[in-house]
């Protein structure tokens, strides 16, 4: 407070992440899965050509901003952005991608409303030449897209039925892109269990195909990525019982997409 009294900037990580990065950044943000795709995406890169780190609000690695002088400008900077450092952040990526809205912090931000505002700051500001990816079956898809003034790419569970829709079609997921829709891997070929871990991989594997990695590579990168720590991360199996870790479902929404992912009878603790 007494810095920014004097006229002094404050940084905070994020925006120094924004600041110092020699490469594109593709950004992630969202009530729920924002972790997932974030991991999903750097482990599809990390098998590509293309350098690449990854930091942000990732709880479970050391932060990279040390390492920034290590990647090329042709490199990636993929960051996992909260609403907390969204606050802050006032420079936006090349590529923005928003999971899902639901209620979540609205006692931190007063207001469902400030909380949507927050997230949907941004898409506000990915650049006019940059791409924003929206989950088209979000109850604040249309508010997202007003937000928007850059390319839009969409994913969701239905049929990729326009350009630059990504989708299930034919038990795929696949990507409409401009020569017509393209099969990327079959959703039971994918590690991690659940209808909303199928969206997730999709609006990792969009962000990918914007950043121009092979279909090939990406299909390879989804089958063999696997559970986020604390996020139904298979833990054991005793007599036949899984157990299952997904205790960085810690509200409601992201509790009952875990449970619906679930085939056999489960036991909640």
């Amino acid at each position: 407070k007494l810095a920014r009294e004097s006229g002094i900037p404050v940084h905070f990580l994020t925006q120094l992440y924004f600041d110092l990065s020699p490469a594109p950044i593709v950004a992630i943000t969202g009530t729920n899965g924002k972790t997932t795709v974030t991991s999903c995406l750097y482990h599809i890169l990390k098998n590509s050509s293309i350098p690449c780190l990854m930091g942000g609000n990732d709880r479970h690695h050391a932060q990279v901003l040390n390492q920034l002088d290590s990647l090329p400008s042709d490199g990636v900077l993929v960051l996992e952005v909260s609403n907390r450092q969204l606050l802050e952040l006032h420079t936006g990526p090349s590529i923005s991608v928003l999971t899902c809205i639901q209620a979540d912090h609205v006692d931190e931000h007063g207001s469902f409303v400030d909380y949507l505002n927050t997230k949907l700051k941004l898409i506000k500001l990915t650049g006019t030449d940059g791409w924003a990816i929206l989950n088209r079956d979000d109850p604040y898809f249309i508010n997202a897209l007003e937000s928007a003034s850059c390319n839009i790419a969409t994913f969701g569970a239905g049929l990729p039925e326009e350009i630059e829709q990504s989708g299930i079609s034919n038990g795929q997921l696949s990507h409409h892109g401009q020569s017509g829709v393209m099969a990327i891997v079959g959703k039971d070929e994918l590690q991690i269990p659940g209808d909303h871990n199928r969206m997730n991989c999709l609006a990792a594997a969009t962000a990918a195909i914007k950043l121009g990695v092979p279909i090939n590579v990406i299909r390879e990168g989804l089958k063999s990525f696997e559970a986020v720590r604390h996020r139904l991360q298979l833990v054991a199996e005793v007599k036949g019982s899984r157990f299952y870790d997904d205790i960085a479902s810690t509200n409601p929404d992201a509790t009952v997409a875990a449970l619906n992912s679930m085939r056999q009878k489960v036991i909640l603790i």
